[in-house]
């Protein structure tokens, strides 16, 4: 397999040490012995090899319209996120192509998530920059346009880290304010950043990435942040919304009693 790039707590069994040894493009769990292969954009955070586009692209957004194409409307109906939302989140399109806006924690864009909901390609979402400098994440709250500072005394508060801002939309009608990575890995001084405030969060990946999500918390723990991982079967969007807020709620009551 390779030479060991981390070791972090094995989301598949009862795991009190860490057991699961992570390779370049693999793991395995010394434990319970469970193998399995992982992309290149999930170790990035492990790696530190940031794996954006090596030459900084480039978007005229005066060309894309707030009046969503039919496709573009299926995609987020798809995904159970309401019109509303693409609406408050300033979303654009054209044609087949989608335009996100990254925001920081004080609804101040900082870049842009482009995509094509039609067309099938490895890197779903390309990330662009503005002024050359690249968003780390993208605040998506649950209240329209509020910054993450607001009511930050208020310590039941919980974020949900999630991969892509479509994820994050979705955890918004869900109940809950989310943070997108815009990938699996936290950059610049976002951890840190929610350490300050002192958060309680929920990471919430797609499936195929529970082994880097419980690298995750294992970072954030170690970084004095009270973190839990939620384990899906399905990707977020595809989960019942009932049932996501009940087990939401639960882990943020566990999280709050420190269990």
């Amino acid at each position: 397999m390779g030479v060991v790039i981390a070791m972090a707590h094995c989301p598949f069994h009862d795991d009190r040490t860490p057991s699961l040894a992570i390779y370049e493009d693999s793991y395995h769990c010394f434990g319970c012995k469970k193998t399995g292969k992982l992309e290149p954009w999930m170790t990035e955070l492990i790696s530190g090899v940031d794996i954006r586009e090596k030459t900084t692209p480039t978007l005229d957004t005066t060309k894309y319209s707030y009046q969503l194409s039919d496709n573009v409307k299926k995609f987020f109906e798809d995904r159970q996120i309401l019109e509303y939302a693409t609406v408050n989140y300033l979303v654009k399109g054209k044609g087949d192509v989608v335009v996100l806006p990254c925001y920081d924690i004080d609804m101040q864009v900082t870049g842009y998530q482009k995509r094509n909901v039609v067309r099938k390609a490895k890197n779903k979402y390309i990330t662009v920059p503005i002024n050359n400098i690249y968003p780390d994440y993208s605040w998506c709250p649950f209240l329209e346009n509020a910054s993450l500072t607001d009511n930050i005394t208020d310590r039941s508060r919980v974020i949900i880290i999630v991969e892509s801002i479509v994820d994050g939309l979705f955890v918004n009608r869900v109940g809950f304010d989310a943070i997108a990575l815009l990938g699996t890995s936290p950059r610049g001084s976002l951890i840190p950043l929610l350490a300050s405030y002192g958060l309680s969060c929920i990471i919430f990946f797609d499936p195929d990435a529970i082994v880097v999500a419980s690298y995750l918390n294992d970072k954030f723990n170690a970084h004095g942040l009270n973190s839990v991982v939620l384990d899906s079967d399905v990707k977020p969007y595809e989960c019942d919304r009932s049932t996501l807020y009940r087990t939401i709620t639960k882990l943020k009551k566990e999280l709050q009693n420190g269990e």
